[in-house]
């Protein structure tokens, strides 16, 4: 058989889903897998991370409100 070239799916093929050994649930994941320990565990890890990120617009004026602090307890003593 002589050689055909391959088609060239640009952008139409749809691949296998290469999440079959992913940290996450797929389709057809069933609900209870969600309440293993795993789970809660990656959902809080997501919590925290996304807490992080909110803190991290307010770091300044939280350091500053730190410092303000700080130094009225000095100036007190």
């Amino acid at each position: 058989m002589t050689h055909t070239p391959r088609a060239r799916h640009h952008g139409t093929k749809i691949s296998m889903p290469k999440n079959r050994h992913a940290n996450y649930p797929t389709r057809n994941t069933p609900v209870e897998r969600w309440t293993t320990e795993r789970w809660g565990k990656q959902r809080h890890a997501h919590d925290l991370s996304m807490q992080l990120k909110a803190d991290k617009d307010n770091l300044r004026e939280f350091g500053e409100s730190v410092a303000r602090a700080v130094h009225l307890n000095r100036s007190e003593r």
